[in-house]
């Protein structure tokens, strides 16, 4: 089956109904009508996704190593970084993002204090 993006905006339930059922849902776009999408069901007892809530406990915080053996970091992260990422970590590079900020409609807004910056009465 066929179904324009207009009609899946509207009637996006009964389409994945016909899915369900085992038909197959082409979406289409413009007049002439070109495949961009294709809508199919997914296999009973495949899970999707899992989203579950963090364990609660009876003092409020979590213990050290809930998640131990679910999470991996690899060797690279230990690896020193390269000069130019290290100086904009700590402020002394020129960063893209910031370059922007040289045009007539930035804001001007007050750099950030560093530790170094002291008020001297």
């Amino acid at each position: 089956m066929e179904a324009t993006m207009r009609e899946a905006r509207t009637q996006l339930s009964k389409l994945v109904e016909r899915t369900v059922a085992g038909e197959e849902v082409v979406l289409t776009r413009g007049r002439k009508r070109v495949p961009v999408a294709k809508l199919v069901a997914v296999e009973p007892g495949l899970p999707a996704g899992e989203i579950r809530s963090l364990p609660t406990f009876k003092n409020g915080k979590r213990p050290i190593g809930l998640y131990k053996g679910q999470i991996e970091i690899g060797p690279e992260f230990f690896e020193p970084l390269p000069e130019d990422e290290l100086a904009l970590w700590e402020g002394n590079g020129d960063d893209p993002a910031t370059a922007a900020s040289d045009s007539p409609n930035a804001k001007n807004l007050p750099s950030p204090r560093r530790k170094t910056d002291t008020l001297e009465a």
